[in-house]
């Protein structure tokens, strides 16, 4: 639950801000934020607007303290705060809002590409039409109620079965980042799913074995753990393989023969800057298609930095450490063509 604070319209960095964000409750408390507060807003790496300070001397005694909810807005379920955190959620599984975030995460392009399924859409099917309320659901519409729908022609139903159909061969790793567990990015997903022959073996591992894996510390582990634990969540990867097909496991053979023989054979690359030639995924692809990884940072371990426009601090850091060799994009592009 993040509260947002809603503000008579003032110009910052040259937009008009409406709205700030004020993280969290502690933040709300230990600047004592009131509802009527005069407020500077700043923009968080100038982007995200945030209440930067109060200014006391403006009240009136009138402000009234900001009481943070008990309750998910959504659903009603009770919120939880871990000891760790300072952030409230709402752990209800089935709750609307939830389902909604889960899904276009799950059908998001670097997940399961789902391109018939955006956002308004998924919106709809949640909220109005009540066909969505899991991830299994996406693979069991309804598509003769959809053909009836204001504003879904044949040619767009046969888009979105065409999309769907097509999800189901996506590499395993994008279905095990499609499947939201926390702190599991496309990267790590990927790592993970190099060490299994089907992403629900995950089941079968222990915290110690997998902090064997790269790239993964203790709060991942516990984290991927925990998920492959539930077993609603291994009913759920099974079902998507067993009943709709969707593929769940990695072809070991051929990615060994890939990384055997690919231009980038046990290299390991990380990407910073502004691509010119390519999006990032594309890239990413292009380096595992010929047996590279790709790092989520930069450590001793990366072999290349590949630098496009305004690369940031990564440049100067790969100097220092002295091992990394620094390229181009065209350097690159060259390295797979040669």
């Amino acid at each position: 639950i993040t509260p947002v604070a809603k503000l008579e319209p003032v110009p910052v960095g040259g937009v008009m801000v409406s709205s700030a964000s004020m993280f969290n409750e502690d933040f709300i408390k230990d600047k004592d934020i009131r509802i009527g507060d005069t407020v500077v807003v700043g923009r968080a790496g100038d982007v995200i607007p945030y209440i930067s300070d109060i200014i006391y001397d403006d009240r009136t005694g009138e402000e009234q303290p900001v009481k943070f909810p008990t309750h998910c807005p959504v659903c009603d379920s009770e919120l939880v705060r871990a000891e760790e955190e300072a952030a409230w959620r709402c752990v209800n599984s089935a709750c609307p809002a939830q389902v909604f975030e889960r899904i276009l995460h799950f059908v998001s392009k670097d997940a399961m590409d789902i391109s018939g399924l955006g956002k308004a859409i998924v919106e709809r099917f949640i909220f109005k039409e009540e066909w969505i309320k899991s991830i299994l659901d996406i693979y069991d519409l309804p598509y003769d109620e959809i053909r009836e729908l204001e504003g879904f022609g044949e040619k767009s139903v046969e888009k979105l079965i065409n999309s769907i159909e097509n999800s189901k061969s996506r590499l395993a790793y994008r279905l095990l980042f499609g499947l939201g567990i926390r702190y599991v990015g496309e990267t790590t997903a990927r790592n993970l799913a190099e060490e299994v022959h089907c992403i629900e073996d995950l089941k079968d591992w222990d915290i110690e074995k997998l902090l064997t894996v790269n790239d993964i510390g203790p709060k991942v582990a516990q984290s991927v753990y925990n998920y492959f634990q539930q077993e609603e969540n291994i009913e759920t990867i099974l079902t998507l393989k067993n009943k709709y097909g969707v593929n769940t496991c990695t072809d070991k053979q051929q990615k060994s023969d890939v990384e055997g023989d690919g231009k980038l054979a046990g290299a390991t690359l990380l990407f910073t800057g502004s691509l010119q030639q390519m999006a990032r995924h594309e890239a990413k692809e292009m380096v595992e298609a010929n047996g590279g990884k790709v790092a989520s940072a930069l450590s001793s371990k990366v072999d290349y930095l590949v630098v496009g426009e305004e690369p940031g601090s990564k440049v100067d850091k790969a100097k220092k450490l002295g091992t990394v060799k620094i390229i181009t994009e065209d350097d690159f592009l060259k390295m797979i063509a040669d």
